[in-house]
């Protein structure tokens, strides 16, 4: 099964957009507690909202997917890497972190389906094994990533860790990018692709 491009290649966005997205979401607490200055009390607030968010990008996902599966994988990183690249610097106002934080709540919404589907299109013949690797590679990686965010954190601050999120999630956009399957060229008819016409008269 991993001999499939199609295969790899799904298993390097899931594990970039996971890492980006729980090297930095295990520590959003932290960030609104001292970047934005949320009161302890209204912090579940925000993650309500994100957990709303999240729901919703569940939802968009699934109605896009089936047309446009790179797309939407990559928009869905897309908002990851927006959201935490301009927490730092939106974030420090609760309006600005409580917008950035429905716009990632969406992007990681859309992921899991999307991971998903990847993997049953690349091994459309082993849907089983398609969805032990989707889970096992989920589990792995968001571990590490907690794992990697709390070394950072130690280190650093919690603007860090979103940058550092942000980036990754950069990475995995690239990737879902460069790896989208080209449309090949209609083959061209004989006269250098015009249409055939009429042979002349004689």
């Amino acid at each position: 099964m991993m001999r499939s491009r199609g295969t790899r290649h799904a298993l390097l966005v899931t594990v970039l957009v996971v890492l980006a997205h729980f090297g930095a979401y295990t520590y959003v607490t932290p960030f609104l507690e001292r970047v934005t200055h949320v009161p302890p009390g209204l912090i579940t607030v925000f993650l309500l909202t994100y957990g709303a968010a999240g729901i919703l990008g569940n939802f968009l996902a699934g109605t896009a997917l089936a047309r446009h599966p790179h797309a939407t994988f990559g928009a869905a990183g897309g908002l990851i890497a927006f959201a935490t690249l301009a927490l730092p610097l939106l974030g420090r106002w609760d309006v600005g972190a409580i917008a950035l934080l429905v716009l990632w709540g969406v992007g990681y919404g859309a992921v899991p389906v999307c991971s998903q589907a990847w993997f049953a299109r690349a091994a459309p013949h082993a849907p089983e094994a398609a969805s032990v690797l989707f889970t096992a590679s989920f589990q792995a990686t968001l571990s590490t990533g907690a794992l990697v965010g709390g070394a950072v954190m130690d280190r650093t601050s919690p603007s860090t860790i979103m940058t550092l999120g942000g980036a990754t999630a950069v990475v995995m956009v690239v990737a879902v990018v460069s790896g989208r399957p080209r449309r090949s060229a209609s083959a061209a008819g004989p006269g250098g692709g015009r249409r055939p016409g009429r042979p002349p008269a004689r």
